[in-house]
């Protein structure tokens, strides 16, 4: 079985992929890494099975619990992140601390364990549509998403490198 640790996998975006990757890949476990603050509930993770799914409350900022994770993990996907930008004004060091300092502290993992993430910028308002578009209409994809919406190609943005793969939505 292959095994897949989720950051932030228990906010909206978070944790509908969670369901998506449950209910479509029979073969995958998923980990779910969580601080649980205003964006994280536990109620959007209700009803999985516990023999394809474990919980883990914990900081991304925690360098020896995201060691531990990322190395008992085959891939990541990295979506926990501060959001609602508007907060930022009310604690700025708090979305620097853990949008940059957190997500440094995942790569420094991943390239320790020498793994594969995938990095999920969702500030963008138009990402947050094509997923809730998928889900909605229970696509099969993010792609079909955007093919629905009529996005044009040349704006859904995917870079893909050696080891980082990164979901650049911020530009769609």
């Amino acid at each position: 079985m292959k095994k897949m640790l989720v950051t932030g996998g228990a906010g909206f975006i978070g944790s509908n992929f969670v369901h998506h990757v449950i209910d479509n890949y029979p073969n995958y476990f998923v980990t779910v890494v969580d601080k649980l603050t205003y964006a994280g509930n536990m109620q959007s993770l209700a009803g999985l099975s516990e023999d394809r799914f474990e919980f883990v409350k914990g900081d991304i900022c925690d360098a020896e619990l995201m060691d531990d994770l990322v190395d008992k993990n085959d891939y990541i996907v990295h979506f926990a992140a501060e959001s609602h930008n508007d907060n930022s004004l009310n604690d700025p060091l708090l979305f620097v601390k853990m949008n940059t300092w957190g997500t440094g502290v995942i790569l420094e993992a991943v390239r320790k364990a020498d793994k594969k993430i995938v990095a999920a910028s969702i500030e963008d308002p138009n990402y947050a549509l094509v997923c809730e578009t998928a889900y909605e209409l229970n696509l099969p994809s993010i792609e079909a998403a955007y093919e629905h919406l009529k996005i044009p190609e040349g704006q859904r943005r995917f870079y893909y490198k050696k080891r980082l793969h990164h979901v650049s939505t911020d530009e769609v």
